[in-house]
């Protein structure tokens, strides 16, 4: 999917970086939503956050007390 978008490498990077809310180097279910959310938001031009500064609103669910999120 994140590949299929047509983005480039250092916007798909910067998507899994933010993407791997756990930093573990594979996404979760969650975090593969969350990849195509940020691929969606890239595509529409709008600008994405840094890497390490996910806003608290999309961390998933389940991740949100791990490794010091919100």
């Amino acid at each position: 999917m994140l590949l299929q978008s047509g983005l480039p490498q250092n916007i798909l990077a910067q998507i899994w970086g933010l993407a791997d809310v756990d930093s573990d180097g594979r996404l979760s279910t969650e975090e593969f939503i969350l990849a195509g959310h940020l691929c969606d938001i890239a595509l529409k031009g709008e600008p994405l956050p840094p890497v390490g500064q996910l806003p608290p609103a999309l961390v998933p669910p389940t991740l949100r007390n791990k490794a010091g999120n919100i």
